[in-house]
Order: structure tokens, then sequence, then C-alpha cells
């Protein structure tokens, strides 16, 4: 429902300065993504409630088969004359939002890998960011909501970390792709990844769910704790914050 809220708001702003196509996208298009992904992770008890607001926030664009599903959903009267629907903040958990995101970025990572290595997976283990690159992008989006993000200056702060210090090594490669990246960043996005979910915990609550969908067993850990015993090719130096390194076993 949190999701739900944006895109009635998104909808809403498009159509008072006449932007349709906006609009429509989010009414329909971003709505329905939105909701295949409620139904893969099981949801079912809001579905009546997202299909009233369908209808509604569709009824501008689709007016003849809006009246219809209004009547058809059991509905009085006309969907025309209905209100149209307000976000309600109350039900805005961005957390939440954001531990679904990582969730369904992950599930696609591993789905890419699959494809392209073209193999049935027997085991997934998924290996969330290190401390110190946590750190180190907490750092950076700070820098950059103070308006001073520059490489030189970052990387000098970092240096009088000792934990991050101890991988001086990796460090100037991954601040110079992540100062890139977050320089296009609007400020929205900065305030909103400032304080992270926990990633660790997600993945784990999110495990059997995962291992459901890909019919195979699911490990997650932290890549600091991880070695080369689990990950022999060594795939968690790539895990980054937001987005976990992958390790795939083929079934045998």
């Amino acid at each position: 429902m949190s999701r739900l809220q944006h895109r009635i708001a998104e909808t809403s702003e498009a159509l008072d300065v006449l932007r349709t196509r906006h609009a429509l996208q989010n009414a329909f298009y971003l709505l329905m993504s939105d909701l295949k992904w409620y139904q893969r992770r099981g949801g079912t008890a809001s579905l009546k409630d997202i299909a009233s607001v369908w209808i509604r926030l569709m009824a501008p664009f689709t007016p003849h088969v809006c009246e219809e599903l209004w009547e058809a959903a059991g509905n009085e009267g006309f969907v025309s004359l209905s209100e149209y629907p307000i976000p309600d903040s109350g039900l805005i958990a961005r957390d939440a939002e954001r531990a679904e995101e990582l969730v369904e970025n992950t599930l696609g990572d591993i789905e890419e890998i699959i494809r392209v290595a073209g193999i049935k997976p027997g085991k997934i283990t998924l290996f969330t960011s290190p401390v110190w690159k946590n750190a180190v992008f907490k750092a950076a989006l700070l820098e950059k909501q103070s308006g001073r993000l520059e490489m030189g200056a970052l990387m000098k702060e970092l240096m009088r970390d000792s934990e991050i210090k101890r991988h001086a090594r990796e460090v100037p490669k991954f601040v110079q792709s992540l100062v890139k990246d977050v320089q296009r960043w609007s400020d929205e996005q900065v305030a909103d990844s400032i304080d992270p979910v926990d990633e660790l915990d997600v993945l784990l609550e999110s495990s059997v769910f995962i291992g459901k969908e890909f019919n195979c067993a699911v490990a997650v850990m932290d890549a600091n704790s991880a070695g080369d015993d689990v990950d022999p090719q060594g795939k968690r130096r790539f895990a980054e914050p937001g987005r976990p390194a992958i390790y795939i076993e083929a079934r045998q």
C-alpha cells in the first residue's frame, strides 16, 4: 500500500499540469508492475482496495471501461462521480519499499546471471556489502548533500578512518565509480539513501522466497565474514551497498 500512495500522488500531479502520458504511465503501467510484484510476493489482503483505487485512477483515460469495472466490482453509483484517489501519507513506509526494491532488484540480477550463464542453480549465495564500503557510501552521500562531493577531498577524509585505510588498494576504484554515480543523483535520492535498510536482515528474511523462485537453496552472508570455502570464485569482492554479490553453484 505504501508504493500505491506514490502512484496516486504522481498520477494526480501529472494530471494537474496536463501531463497525461506521464499520468497514464503511473496509473496503468507502473501500478500494474507494482501489483504483479505484490502478488508474486504472496500478497492478497489488499487486492480489493488496490482495484478500487486503480479503477478510479484510470477513469479519466478509459471512462466507459472503468464504469463497467466499477459496477462489476460491486460499487454503487458511477465511478465518474466517485472521489478521485488521494494519497494517504500515513500508509507510506519508505523502509518497507526500499526493502522490497532490494529483493526485487536482487531477483532480477540472479535471473540475468542464470540467463547469460545458461545454468540451472543448485545453490545461490548472496553477499551483502562489507562495512567499509557502507561507510564510504554514506560519506559520499553526506558530501553530496552538503554540496562538497569531490573525489580528492573525499579520499583524504576516508583515509583518516583506520578500517577504511585497511582497504587502501580497493578504495580509490570504488570511490571513483561511486562519486561518478552519486553526482547524478537528485537531492531526494541522496536523502532517501543516507540511512539504508539492513540488507543482511532483509535478504535473510526473503531467502525462503528467493529459494522458491529458483527451486534451490539460498544462503545469505556478510561479505566481511565469507571465505573462499563458500565463495571460491571471489564474487564477494563485487558486493556494494544496494547490490549484493551473487555466487551461483550449478545443479549437478
